[in-house]
């Protein structure tokens, strides 16, 4: 018998193998075709007596591969278990390694016999280990958040299952298709419980104080509780229903489809500090289990270890890493941090693993891990502000035995404080400072700093008085003397100890390479500092170093060595506290600093500002913004001390105040630079943005912004494509297709979305009172309703003049319109879905408005993570061929087109297609959704014509001839 070629084996044999490492599924899916389709020709082609064979062939080849594919995962399951056996055997030779070294170190002074180690049960290993993490994470510090906590431990302590509140994040792509049809009858937004869900590799982002070490700490407290059998306290608190607009709870729960799962927290920080293997070595999984070990061994729980291990194996475990951002860039830490997660996700791939990390550090391309989703976390919505201040305040209420009515009455007033302030409201977007505001709030019987420059004030003032204060010592048994305050004991000034610590904070935010973390303060830096105040002859360094650790205050200590402040946001308005008062080149040199590094420098400047106050300012912006621009350039750092000193002017002075004339001209520089920030690619969106709030307050001068009447561009008549076609659009949708020519006539479309600003002169003539530029349905839900202006009229985020005016229904545009109409005699209506489409993609049928490339850069969308409505015209290279703005991203356009009509298009009489309430299309997408939704020709959501949404705004179309509409 002929053998076959070796060539023909070794295709044979990797073939298999190919085959062997395909999913199951698929495996499964080919070999039925296969078996299908031999059946299926062998009934076409065989004579009938043989097609019975045929088909018992077939069965009995499904059922022998069947028994093999049940062989393949007997195989499989051993391979695991082997693993797991490898693992544990890795971790008892290490740990042997580990018990001889220590038993060499002994040799001298033999330790006493022990008895044999006690076999502890799994389920007593489990219940050991689950009350351990609650301890270390059910409770949280308010040291440097809570007055009452510089005074008493107890008080300084929070219960994290009575206040926290569910925090939201960029993403809505994962909505329920129910939810997206229904739009604004569903969450938009992904709660970071829903993310985590969703994915099993996941790293979530945020602002500094934007919760994201609370959230881990949340979901390792909550998994505990579930495993202790404290169900209230576990996963039914892990999915309570998210807050709506007002505090209250929504209708549905969060997502959580994976039971009871074990948690791991690893403080990424100390694990880099304690844990990883010298800089010259490569670090993987084990570095992380001895540093693990290490951490339990504290708590007499080292022989938790192996069932850990076991529990990530077969995917009932979650590992919590917090504080990526923290890990220090020098000596390859983070690569090697880098190092133990890849290999951590490779070989627990069934388990699931979190990350958290600031944003602006992980989005450096060598910081991002493979396979890792991002989730952004968003500031807190109106409702979670609702939600966060009557927790707290049912919190206090409990904590200090304060009556119900009297804590509720707090939190009104605060809530009301919050949502009447812009600058509050701006200050409680951010979860760490409305707890500081919070706190202040209570402690000061109902009262609150306007400003956060006073706010932090206030806070380091409580931290220092820590220090103040006397305080006695015990000795385990009986009381024993005051200990004095250290400026007794030092016998110095409180003011000097406070002006060493805004040096410290300056000298270590100069010094700090890494922008993204609290810089540390070596412990001989600050014990020199303190011992050269001291005029106290007894005072020793011993005495001093002991005194601190039984103080912690506004520097703690971090590890050997080492202090640091609570949160950078503190270093930061110390540091600005040092330039305003002891600075002597104040404010020159800061101002030189933000031009040179503005990321490292803008806080610290901004804060700067403040405490400077509205006089003094306008010196610190002269010195960041000396010259205007020279035919529309800037170079790079002038084009940064423009953008900085808008934001210093916004930050500090009253918009409406009267300036001086000099003030005047500095102001009109400042604006001047302030549109190049606009539009120039040097500044990434995020920075454009926030140049165009600033233009917002200070005042916007761009004319075809400004104007009473929107600004419209032509669109010449004649035919284009309206549609997709899926060949060319993989994210077509099937309501999209077929493509085909639609033909309209001239005419003219909004160069905008609506603005704030235009749309405030249609209230401010009584377009609510007039019933004439209502349609009859509209004028009911008026009516009902009490609409009197735009639902966000009074939210900062959302108010400024030149951003789309949002949170108006379907029937408030068509007023608007009529309105526009009545008050000009031009033609003015709301776009049906063929006016808009044309108008956003010219006749060509390309996907954006721009071309055929997805472009991020072209438009607000949720990856630009500019996350709220922006400025109009501030992406200039998104326009489309007729120069209409923003007609992708920023916000969701509403159209005359009652939703539910098929393609081909068919044009209805405007007039007879603005009657009813039948639900409407929406078109554009938002800048909550990604590239899919962000298509000239997406057919928007099902938009309930009250639907009154932060992403849903308008523009105006003007017609120019009757005939054909």
């Amino acid at each position: 018998m002929t053998q076959s070629p070796p060539e023909n084996q070794d295709f044979l044999s990797k073939t298999v193998e190919n085959v062997k490492d395909m999913p199951p599924p698929l495996r499964f899916g080919i070999v039925f075709f296969a078996l299908f389709l031999f059946a299926v020709l062998g009934n076409a082609v065989v004579p009938d007596d043989f097609v019975l064979l045929v088909y018992l062939l077939s069965i009995g080849v499904l059922f022998f591969y069947l028994i093999w594919e049940y062989q393949q995962r007997l195989q499989k399951k051993d391979e695991l278990a082997h693993e797991l056996r490898k693992t544990e055997l890795e971790y008892e030779d290490r740990k042997d390694e580990r018990i001889h070294e220590r038993e060499l170190k002994k040799i001298e002074t033999p330790a006493p016999t022990s008895p044999p180690a006690k076999i502890v049960p799994p389920d007593e290993l489990r219940l050991d280990y689950l009350n351990w993490v609650r301890t270390q994470v059910s409770e949280l510090s308010l040291l440097g958040v809570d007055p009452e906590a510089t005074r008493d431990e107890q008080e300084g302590r929070l219960h994290l299952d009575r206040v926290y509140t569910a925090l939201l994040t960029a993403d809505a792509e994962a909505a329920k298709p129910q939810q997206m049809e229904l739009f604004g009858r569903g969450e938009k937004h992904l709660s970071a419980v829903a993310q985590l869900n969703q994915h099993n590799r996941l790293v979530l982002l945020g602002d500094p104080g934007g919760g994201k070490s609370t959230f881990v700490n949340f979901v390792a407290m909550c998994l505990a509780f579930e495993g202790l059998g404290e169900t209230e306290r576990g996963i039914q608190l892990l999915t309570a229903p998210l807050p709506d607009n007002e505090g209250k709870d929504e209708e549905e729960r969060q997502p959580w489809d994976h039971g009871v799962l074990l948690p791991l927290r690893v403080i990424l920080r100390d694990f880099a500090a304690r844990g990883l293997p010298s800089p010259d070595k490569q670090a993987n999984v084990n570095d992380l289990w001895d540093f693990v070990e290490a951490e339990l061994a504290a708590a007499n729980l080292e022989l938790c270890v192996p069932y850990l291990q076991e529990q990530f194996m077969v995917g009932q475990a979650i590992l919590l890493l917090d504080g990526l951002d923290e890990v220090p860039e020098a000596d390859k830490r983070r690569a090697q941090i880098k190092q133990v997660v890849d290999a951590f996700a490779y070989k627990y791939r069934n388990s699931r693993i979190v990350v958290t990390s600031r944003t602006y550090a992980y989005q450096k391309q060598d910081w991002e891990l493979d396979g890792f989703k991002d989730g952004l976390l968003l500031p807190f919505s109106a409702g979670q502000i609702h939600r966060f201040v009557d927790s707290w305040y049912a919190y206090t209420a409990w904590r200090r035995e304060m009556e119900p009515g009297l804590a509720q009455s707090r939190a009104d007033a605060l809530k009301h404080a919050v949502f009447n302030q812009p600058r509050l409201y701006e200050l409680a977007e951010r979860p760490l400072l409305l707890t500081l505001m919070a706190s202040l709030h209570a402690w000061r019987m109902g009262e609150l700093p306007e400003d956060r420059q006073k706010l932090y004030e206030e806070t380091v003032d409580l931290l220092l008085n820590r220090w103040e204060r006397r305080q006695r010592v015990w000795d385990g048994q009986k009381e024993r003397d005051m200990q004095p305050s250290l400026v007794e004991w030092l016998k110095t000034d409180r003011s000097k100890v406070r002006e060493l610590l805004n040096h410290l904070a300056y000298e270590a935010h100069r010094e700090q390479t890494d922008q993204t973390r609290t810089a540390d303060v070596p412990k001989q830096k600050l014990m020199d500092g303190l011992l050269a105040l001291n005029q106290n002859p007894d005072a020793r360094f011993i005495q001093l170093e002991n005194y601190l650790r039984d103080r912690a205050g506004l520097l703690a200590e971090r590890a050997e060595g080492v202090y640091t402040f609570p949160h950078r946001t503190f270093q930061e308005y110390l540091a600005a506290c040092y330039f305003v008062q002891q600075d002597p080149a104040y404010p020159e040199s800061l101002a030189k600093l933000a031009r040179h590094e503005p990321n490292k420098w803008r806080e610290v400047l901004l804060l700067a500002g403040t405490q400077a106050g509205r006089n003094q300012v306008w010196y610190l912006v002269e010195a960041l913004c000396p010259r205007a621009p020279v035919e529309g350039r800037l170079e790079d750092e002038d084009l940064w001390g423009a953008h900085l000193a808008g934001q210093a002017l916004v930050e500090t002075i009253e918009p409406d105040a009267p300036l001086k004339e000099r003030n005047q001209e500095t102001l009109r520089q400042i604006v001047a630079g302030l549109l190049v920030c606009l539009t120039d690619k040097r500044l990434p969106p995020t920075e454009r943005a926030i140049a165009g709030m600033v233009l917002g307050t200070l005042g916007d001068p761009r004319s075809d912004v400004a104007r009473d009447v929107p600004e419209m561009v032509e669109v010449p008549a004649g035919p284009f494509l309206m549609g997709s076609d899926k060949a060319k659009d993989k994210d077509a949708s099937d309501n999209e297709t077929p493509q085909h020519e639609v033909t309209l006539p001239a005419y003219k479309m909004g160069k905008y979305p609506v603005t704030n600003a235009q749309f405030a002169r249609f209230v401010a003539d009584g377009g609510y009172e007039n019933e004439a530029y209502w349609t009859k349905a509209g004028w009911a839900q008026r009516e009902k309703q009490g609409w009197t202006e735009p639902r966000y009229s009074d939210t900062p985020r959302y108010n400024q003049a030149n951003q789309p005016v949002v949170g108006v229904s379907w029937y408030e545009a068509v007023a608007y319109c009529n309105w526009l109409k009545a008050t000009t005699g031009r033609d003015f209506r709301l776009p049906d879905e063929a006016i808009w489409e044309k108008a956003a993609r010219s006749t060509d049928g390309r996907i954006y408005p721009w071309g055929n490339e997805w472009l991020p850069e072209n438009l607000n969308s949720s990856e630009s993570n500019i996350n709220r409505p922006s400025a109009v015209g501030i992406f200039p290279d998104g326009k489309s061929p007729y120069e209409a703005y923003d007609m992708c991203g920023n916000v969701w356009e509403w159209c005359s087109t009652v939703y539910g009509q098929n393609y081909p298009f068919q044009i209805v009489v405007y007039e007879q297609e603005i009657e009813g309430s039948n639900p409407r299309r929406l078109r554009g997408g938002a800048f909550f959704y990604d590239q899919g939704l962000s298509r000239a020709a997406f057919r928007g959501y099902r938009g309930i014509p009250d639907y009154r949404d932060d992403g849903v705004g308008f523009r105006v179309a003007e017609h120019l001839s009757i005939s054909g509409s």
